[in-house]
């Protein structure tokens, strides 16, 4: 999911809309220090909290994977900590999703690479 950052109106020469949209998702830097509106940035926040934090089933990530989870829950965690701007005031609205989320971060944090296994050839004379 995304959000709406701002329109840039443009008009062709004929007079016909030629708008121009500016997105922003969490991966993008400084999304956490956008101020908080409770109109806009809600369902953004708690789409993307509930989406970290669902029970998922077992299934085998990749090392590449693991570690680009885990670099998003340092990220998440490292935001909550330090107060950024956009999560002041959603968790005064919403106070249990912060639990939640510094959870999530510290269950991801701790969860290990698996090591890749190397399979030896068999040799020819066998």
């Amino acid at each position: 999911m995304s959000l709406l950052v701002r329109v840039l109106k443009k008009r062709t020469a004929r007079g016909k809309s030629n708008n121009r949209y500016v997105f922003t998702d969490f991966c993008s830097p400084g999304v956490f220090d956008i101020p908080y509106d409770s109109a806009v940035h809600k369902s953004f926040v708690l789409n993307e909290i509930r989406f970290h934090t669902r029970v998922k089933g077992h299934s085998r990530k990749s090392n590449s994977a693991i570690a680009y989870e885990k670099n998003e829950a340092r990220r998440w965690q490292n935001a909550i900590r330090r107060q950024a701007p956009l999560f002041i005031g959603f968790f005064a609205e919403e106070p249990k999703w912060r639990d939640k989320m510094l959870s999530w971060c510290k269950k991801t944090l701790a969860r290990r690479h698996t090591k890749r296994i190397e399979v030896q050839p068999r040799s020819a004379a066998n």
